[in-house]
Parts: structure tokens; C-alpha cells; sequence
């Protein structure tokens, strides 16, 4: 069993401290941090589940608020809808009361710091958790018996012959017994680890998808209740329209709980495309919903008015203030449609839209030599998602090249989880050439901090692995240094710092390291990640200009705006705190999702102007 599992891995590192002959500070470090990546991953694995389970329990909530509003619209009869919204009350209870359970528990694990907590105090907690697993089970079983007490007089099974009703009874009982031993024997304490292995490296991804299939779902239940059960009385076509939605969540099951360790590093195009899938049937879904949800309530304020202010009836059609729903039906189709194309294009086309952007940036403290200097940024490739198309890469080198740049910086966010992932485009990287050469950072997501390693050792190869890769095409990657670039007999500094991003981004960056030196100079900085720079490079430096990448923009923008901005406060563009300024690349590439609309892939060409006195 999972827990049982997780209390084994600290009793053995206590035999093995106990036993072994251990020498050196080495290898009790290196067995101690074996032994917390176990389990850490278990832990997250435990707290994934919760997630999910919330998730589906708010989903199912909101359901039953829905069907509890149209009932009386559904069903006529009163006794059938008294027996049902008691149901469906029972059901919102214990929805509402394993979802603060669920909230406990996920709360709990998160507090339960491998890193920080003693082997004695983690032991304790996994003690604890086995005790709660026990009484949640005890609960459920319960929850099985009052369940088929009242669906039992809901469908009024009472008034069927005896043995009928203990054939049902019998059935039932053997069903939910057999969910009940599956879901925690088979699943939980079983699978659990071969199934969700990998959820903390892809959190981001899962919970984008999760949002995705909510969106999906809850508008295919509007649609589905107050318009295909009213047209048509066919069982058949109203099963068929649930069978996309259905088709996606199977596909979505599969690619990331059953396809093994690293799903997201393994299949990145599958759920990629799945991701585009959701969304092209999500959002214009949602714009029909909320469209016919206006109208719904257009229409109500209008009968309101009619009967407050002329005392008409309040279902009257001929009332003179009625809202018809047919226009915002209307506009809702439309507004579907559009954002069907929009998805469809951003998913082909827009991805590889490569833009080039002129930016100038002027200081008085730029050297006169440098006056002119045009500087190509390039960010957040993350060349494992473009596997399979080298064209669209060679399209990239050769417009940048085409921009004829003195420098060529590349912000960071070279690959997506492993470093062989850009075997097959050093060729094509390595063609990238400026007269002052080409120069890099590390992003987050360079480090591996996403992909499952066995040791420590295998992701300190990978990195390095990276490093040697970046070397060898011709790019010089600078590590909390800095170069002197010379010009027309003057000289600036580059700086270049590992990443440095708020939690759970890296943190390696060594501002003071770097800039040793270069008091006083022009100095540009390349970091990956926009936050760093009022957090450390406004208060603790002189850097004049700042280089950034990693927001992508959230890969979409609509007239200007984009959804990056909530979080990131420097998301996009060139931002001024006096005379010094950050700039913000927006990406090529691409994570999870393969779509780009309006927050096209971006070269930037930045030219260096000597403000005049």
C-alpha cells in the first residue's frame, strides 16, 4: 500500500544509517536525499488525487445547482420532483462534506515538509494518514447504505414484487462493493503510484486540462438540459450528443494517468493536440451558454417590468417590455463560431507567425560606440514541443539572421524537461550567427525540475549535458558572469545570471557574482524570469537594461491584454523605472497547449541609441 510504502522508505533509512558503513558526509547526504525524492513524489501523488477529487466534487455541485433550478421546468409532476430534489440535497450535502474533508487532508500532506520535518515526525504524519484512509473508507461504506436507502424510496422500489426487491438489493450492495474495492485496493494504494507518478512535475499542465474539461462539460450540460431534451425525445441522438465531450475526457484519462512516468515529456504532441481539441469545443460552447444565459435574463427582467409596471401577466409573450432570446441565440452562434476559427488558426497558423519587433532603448549612459547597436532577443524556444517539425526552426534562424544584429542573447527556456531533446535541432541552432556572437541564460524549465530523475546524479548530467549542447553550437552561456562586448573602441557589459524566480522556479541566480567588475559600465542583463528584476536588479544594482522572457503571454492576448498580466506585473514589451528599463520577449515556443493568438512568436530586434543631451 501507498502509505504503508512511504513508512517503509524511512524505517529502511534508518537500518541502512544504523547498519551500513557509511564514512562519509557523501553518502549519508546522498542516501538521506534518495530516500526524501521517494517520499516527496508519493506525497504529491497522494495530494494530486485530492486535487482531482475536489474538482470533480465542485463540478458535480455546480450540477446538481443546475438540474435543482430547471426541475421545475423538467418535471411536472410534484411528488417525482419532491423525491428527486431530496436526493439531490443528500448528494450536496456529502458533496459539501467530503469536499472540507478532502481539503483537510490535501492541507495536511501539504504541511508534511519531507525537506524540513525530522524522520520521526514524517513517520508520525504517514501514521496519521493511514488512520484518516481507514475512517474515510468506514464512511463511504455508510454513505452506500443511507444512499441506497433513499434511492430505494425515490424510485419507489418498495412497491415492487419481494423477490424482485431482493434481487436489486443484492445487486447494489455487490456494486457498490466492488467500486468501493477497486477505488482503494486497486487504484489508491495499488496504481496509485504508476498512475499519477509524474502529477507534480506536470501540476501546471493538469490543472490547465482540468479547467479545460470543466469548461467543456459544464457547458455541454446547459446546452444539453435546456435545449436538446426539449428538441428531441430520442434516446439515441441524445446520447450522441454527449459523445465528443465523452471522446476527450477517455483521451485525456488515458494520456495522463495511464501512459506512465513523464506523460507530458513522453506524448507532448498527443496532449497538446487534446488540449486544442477541448478548447475548440470549450470556448465556443461558453460563449453560447453565457450568450443564452443573457437572453434568459433579458427576457425575465423584461416580464418584471411588464408586470410591476403594467400589470400584464408575468409569462405574458405580447407584454410590451419582453426581450425575445432568438437574437442573443443568434449572437451566441456567431460569437461560437468566431472563437472556433480564432482556436483552429492560433493552433495552425499562429504558431509559427514569427514576428519581428523593433524596439529602441535609449540611455545618456550609453557609450557613443554603441550608438546604433542592434541587439536580436530570442526567448523560451522549448524546442521539445516543435519534435518532429525542423522547418519551422529553420524558419526561425533564418529571419533572425536576416535581421543582420551585432549580438544575439537568448533569454532562457531552451528545452521543456530533458536536455536530448534538442539533439535533433543542434544543427539547425548552431546556424545562428551575429558578428559579436551569441550568448544565453538558463529558464526554469532548462534545469529539469519538471521530469521525474532517478538520482540526483542523473539531473545534474542532464544540465550538464545541456551546457556542454550550448557550447557546441557555437553559444556562450553565462552562469552568474558577465563578457565585455567591444565596439568602435568602446566597451558595455552583458550580464547573464542563472534563473531566479519567485517559488516554485529555481532560485540560482548570483547577481553580485555576475556584475563583480563592472561598476560604472553600460550594463545589460539577461534573465529569464521579469520578476527578478524589480525584486534585485532595481534595488541592488546599477544595470541600465534588463532582458527577460518566460511569461509567453500566456500564449493569447485580445486587443492588447492578456490574462499574464494577473500575475506578472512586466509581462510583454518594454517597461521604464527612470532610465532604466526591462524588456520582455514573449517566447517562440510553446508549453502544453500549441496555440498562440495574438501573442505571436517573437524576435526582438533592440537597437541601442545614445540619448543626446
Amino acid at each position: 500500500m501507498e502509505l504503508e510504502e512511504l513508512k517503509k522508505s524511512w524505517q529502511t533509512l534508518d537500518k541502512h544509517l544504523q547498519n551500513r558503513d557509511i564514512t562519509t558526509e557523501e553518502r549519508v547526504t546522498e542516501l538521506i536525499a534518495c530516500y526524501k525524492h521517494k517520499a516527496e513524489r508519493k506525497l504529491g501523488n497522494l495530494m494530486s488525487l485530492q486535487r482531482i477529487s475536489l474538482c470533480i466534487g465542485l463540478f458535480i455541485l455546480i450540477a446538481i445547482g443546475t438540474i435543482c433550478l430547471l426541475l421545475p421546468s423538467l418535471i411536472d409532476n410534484t411528488d417525482t420532483r419532491t423525491k428527486l430534489q431530496v436526493v439531490l440535497i443528500f448528494l450536496a450535502v456529502t458533496l459539501i462534506a467530503g469536499g472540507g474533508w478532502d481539503w483537510r487532508t490535501y492541507r495536511y500532506m501539504q504541511q508534511t515538509r519531507v525537506d524540513l520535518l525530522s524522520i520521526a515526525e514524517v513517520s508520525r504524519r504517514i501514521v496519521k494518514l493511514r488512520l484518516w484512509t481507514r475512517q474515510e473508507v468506514a464512511a463511504i461504506s455508510l454513505w452506500v447504505l443511507l444512499f441506497g436507502g433513499i434511492y430505494y424510496w425515490a424510485m419507489e422500489f418498495y412497491r415492487l414484487p419481494t423477490t424482485v426487491q431482493a434481487v436489486i438489493i443484492v445487486i447494489f450492495i455487490l456494486f457498490e462493493a466492488a467500486v468501493i474495492w477497486l477505488l482503494y485496493q486497486k487504484l489508491i494504494y495499488k496504481h496509485l503510484n504508476q498512475i499519477k507518478k509524474d502529477i507534480e512535475d506536470l501540476k501546471d499542465m493538469h490543472r490547465i486540462t482540468l479547467i479545460l474539461l470543466l469548461a467543456l462539460l459544464l457547458p455541454d450540460l446547459y446546452i444539453y438540459l435546456v435545449y436538446i431534451v426539449r428538441r428531441t425525445k430520442n434516446f439515441v441522438r441524445r446520447a450522441a450528443y454527449w459523445l465528443p465531450s465523452a471522446i476527450l475526457v477517455l483521451l485525456y484519462l488515458y494520456l495522463i494517468y495511464l501512459t506512465g512516468d513523464n506523460a507530458l515529456a513522453h506524448h507532448p504532441q498527443a496532449i497538446g493536440r487534446l488540449a486544442i481539441a477541448v478548447m475548440a469545443l470549450a470556448v465556443p460552447k461558453i460563449l453560447f451558454m453565457l450568450c443564452s444565459l443573457l437572453g434568459i435574463l433579458c427576457r425575465g427582467v423584461g416580464r418584471c417590468l411588464s408586470a410591476v409596471v403594467l400589470h400584464t401577466t408575468f409569462r405574458s409573450p405580447r407584454a410590451p417590455f419582453i426581450v425575445h432570446r432568438a437574437p442573443f441565440t443568434i449572437l451566441g452562434l456567431v460569437l461560437g463560431i468566431v472563437s472556433f476559427v480564432n482556436v483552429i488558426y492560433g493552433a495552425t497558423a499562429g504558431i509559427t507567425r514569427f514576428e519581428v519587433k523593433e524596439v529602441t532603448y535609449e540611455s545618456d549612459r550609453l557609450p557613443e560606440g554603441f550608438d546604433g547597436y542592434r541587439i536580436a532577443q530570442l526567448s523560451d524556444i522549448h524546442i521539445g514541443s516543435w519534435q518532429g517539425h525542423p522547418t519551422a526552426i529553420e524558419k526561425l534562424v533564418e529571419l533572425t539572421n536576416s535581421q543582420q544584429a551585432d549580438l544575439i542573447v537568448f533569454t532562457g527556456d531552451l528545452v521543456n524537461q530533458q536536455s536530448h531533446e534538442l539533439d535533433a535541432f543542434r544543427p539547425i541552432l548552431s546556424r545562428l550567427k551575429a558578428s559579436d556572437g551569441v550568448y544565453s541564460v538558463l529558464g526554469n524549465h532548462d534545469y529539469g525540475t519538471y521530469y521525474h530523475w532517478k538520482n540526483s546524479h542523473e539531473e545534474a548530467d542532464n544540465l550538464q549535458y545541456l551546457r556542454n549542447e550550448q557550447q557546441a553550437m557555437g553559444w556562450q552561456l553565462l552562469d552568474n558572469n558577465h563578457v565585455i562586448l567591444h565596439h568602435k573602441g568602446d566597451s558595455i557589459a552583458l550580464i547573464g545570471v542563472e534563473n531566479d524566480g519567485e517559488p516554485p522556479f529555481p532560485q540560482h541566480a548570483d547577481l553580485a557574482q555576475a556584475t563583480h567588475g563592472t561598476k560604472g559600465m553600460f550594463s545589460i542583463l539577461l534573465s529569464h524570469n521579469p520578476t527578478h528584476w524589480r525584486r534585485e536588479v532595481l534595488p541592488e544594482s546599477d544595470i541600465d537594461l534588463m532582458l527577460a522572457g518566460h511569461t509567453h503571454a500566456m500564449q493569447m492576448t485580445f486587443f492588447g491584454r492578456s490574462l499574464s498580466s494577473l500575475k506578472y506585473p512586466e509581462w510583454s514589451g518594454m517597461y521604464y523605472e527612470g532610465a532604466r528599463a526591462l524588456y520582455v520577449n514573449v517566447g517562440i515556443g510553446y508549453v502544453g497547449l500549441p496555440f498562440r493568438f495574438g501573442a505571436w512568436p517573437e524576435i526582438t530586434v533592440i537597437t541601442l541609441k545614445k540619448k543626446k543631451g
